[in-house]
Order: C-alpha cells, then structure tokens, then sequence
C-alpha cells in the first residue's frame, strides 16, 4: 500500500496537490488474451520497479495549471476539470517550474509506473466493469471535475476515463522480455512534439489495459489528452 503520509507538492502560495508514495515492486504489465480483448502490441511482461516514487492523486487542473503558466489551451474550461491537450514544451516547462519551486524532480510518471498505480500493484487487470465507479468521462465524452468519481483502493482518482492519460514514454509495442524500472524516452528528432503513449482510455471501444501512440497537441485526435504528476522520493541538492 501506499505510505500514509503524502507529499503535498506546492504548486502556487495557495495551491497544492496531493501525492502519495508507491513502494517499490513488480507486477506483470500487458494483458493475455484470454482476460481482455487487446491488441497485440499489449503483450503481457513482467516488470520491477526498483525505487518508489510519488504519483500525484488527480490529473492536473486547469486551475493549477493557469496559476503556473498564465494560459490554458483546454477547448471546455473549468477550473477542476483536467488540463487538456498542452503542448511538449509547456508540459515541461510547468514541471520544471514546480521543481524549482519544491527543490524535487517533478515529472510525468513513466508507462510502468501509471499502470503500477493503476492496477493497485496487481498482475491481473480485471475486466471493466471494476472501473465503473471510477470512471469520470463526462457526458458525450467530455471531461468531468476531478474527484468526480471514486479512487481505487491506492486512492488515485481519474485514471480512468474519455480521454487518454499522457505518460513520459514514447509510443512502443510491449517487450516480450522481463524489464527492471522500464522506460522508452522519447528519442532526439522527437524532440518537439514528443510520440508519447498514452493510458486510461476505456471509451470508443478501448479497456483500461490499451494504449495509444500520440502526438501532442493534435488538432485531428479523437480524444482529449490529460497528464498527471510523478514526483522522485530524493530532494534535489
């Protein structure tokens, strides 16, 4: 489980985000095709995760995210609705900022750290119909406030939903081999627009183990594009 005491991470004089610390471990990433309908890039492999980390409880706000960088590129605002579709370089300049502010490594969580978290530490996805309480797509797959919905049992709410989760990884197909604290940055030449994958989306025909290869931002995607902190457990020096 995760430690009881959360980080809370300052992102304005008066706005701080809740981040719970998950344990180290290992869990098997990826789905067989007897549990859930995928495609087959989703193969399953297991995966250890050497250090723990940080993971913020809710998508960042629209309202963190203004109070930080002056701007909100969302199409349908609110203030407790998720952050969508910011652009590569804002998605780094805003954890760049609130790393500087926390004297910590603020970041976007890798793919085997989301579905560590999503998944509650545990090698069977489970069908989606065990995400039902948690999932916050809106009406006509629009967003909803977070917190609109119940968290799973680690406490992070919104994982699951109409839009699509950003994750630090670029698009990959799933290895066939065991990986220790597996990561695929995004390479050079990608360097603006940053393929990433994405995670979360159980609407338009997807479940909650299927993946996405995105560009960011896409004026023709299907979906919206949420993305959602991770924070290093060592301060920086």
């Amino acid at each position: 489980m995760p430690a009881k005491e959360p980080l809370m991470l300052k992102v304005t004089d008066t706005l701080s985000l809740k981040c719970y610390k998950l344990p180290a471990g290992k869990y098997q990433e990826g789905s067989f095709f007897f549990m859930v309908k995928r495609f087959p890039e989703e193969y399953p492999h297991l995966v250890t995760l050497t250090k723990p980390f940080y993971l913020a409880e809710i998508p960042v706000t629209q309202e963190m995210y203004e109070s930080v960088m002056g701007a909100n590129p969302s199409k349908e605002k609110g203030a407790q609705l998720p952050v969508r579709d910011v652009s590569c370089v804002d998605r780094i300049r805003f954890c760049q900022l609130l790393s500087k502010m926390n004297r910590r490594t603020v970041r976007l969580p890798t793919d085997a750290e989301w579905e560590y978290a999503a998944r509650m530490g545990v090698s069977n996805p489970g069908p989606p119909e065990l995400f039902v309480d948690q999932d916050s797509s809106g009406p006509k797959r629009t967003g909803l406030p977070v917190k609109s919905k119940q968290p799973n049992a680690w406490g992070f709410y919104d994982l699951h939903s109409s839009w699509w989760e950003l994750v630090a990884d670029r698009g990959f197909y799933n290895p066939r081999t065991s990986q220790v604290d597996q990561f695929f940055p995004p390479v050079a030449d990608e360097a603006r627009v940053h393929d990433h994958r994405g995670r979360g989306l159980i609407a338009y025909n997807h479940l909650n183990a299927n993946v996405e290869f995105m560009r960011v931002p896409d004026p023709n995607f299907y979906a919206g594009v949420k993305f959602r902190l991770a924070v290093d457990v060592e301060p920086v020096e």
